[in-house]
């Protein structure tokens, strides 16, 4: 049984209401591994829920990157998803 991890991610370089918090779903969605992801525009975090054998979060991190985003991991805990 693989094992799901929970991470908060905090999201810079996004405009409200230009459109970043879709493509930013859907970017996390589609990578393989992820089993759930919410972005909330008025904190410009994302919560992330993954299997930690199938991707590492800095594989994550690297995906919103090459959406034009940049992201660290936040301490906080994730309330995901």
């Amino acid at each position: 049984m693989l094992r799901i991890s929970q991470r908060r991610l905090r999201i810079f370089g996004f405009e409200p209401d230009c459109g970043g918090g879709a493509l930013l779903d859907r970017v996390l969605r589609s990578i393989p591994g992820v089993t759930a992801a919410r972005f909330d525009e008025p904190l410009q975090e994302a919560c992330v829920e993954f299997h930690s054998e199938t991707i590492a979060i800095e594989d994550i991190v690297a995906a919103i990157e090459r959406t034009g985003f940049r992201a660290t991991e936040s301490r906080k805990p994730c309330p995901c998803c």
